[in-house]
């Protein structure tokens, strides 16, 4: 397995849970709306608190844009990232190995002035 690249943080924890934070990082020129998305605001301070709080094992973008590399894009992660699969299967085998289960959260940040919490279930209205 090829090592993740340092601006992504794993860490290993100790229950069976698994906390994906793809779009933590941070735009380092201007920003064009509407031709650039924007990253999630402090959701790798969540991802660790959460994971802090759970015994869960992280895998953080804390660093990349994600106008850069979407680790929320299959299609990108396939072509520019194969290595993150790699860092999940690692992860989520020795959960199953340990403990039988793994429970896999992916964590996204909000970025509009509204106070709310979004529980998604990667469903789609028809």
């Amino acid at each position: 397995m090829a090592a993740p690249p340092p601006w992504l943080i794993v860490q290993r924890g100790t229950a069976p849970i698994l906390l994906l934070a793809p779009h933590g990082g941070r735009r380092r020129d201007v920003r064009v709306p509407g031709q650039h998305k924007v990253n999630d605001l402090h959701t790798g301070d969540v991802t660790r608190e959460l994971a802090r709080l759970l015994g869960a094992s992280v895998v953080i973008n804390e660093h990349l844009d994600r106008n850069d590399l979407d680790l929320n894009r299959s299609h990108q992660v396939r072509r520019d990232a194969p290595w993150l699969l790699d860092v999940i299967a690692d992860l989520v085998g020795g959960m199953l190995v340990d403990a039988g289960r793994a429970v896999v959260l992916v964590i996204h940040g909000w970025n509009v002035s509204q106070v709310a919490c979004d529980v998604g279930i990667g469903a789609r209205e028809g």
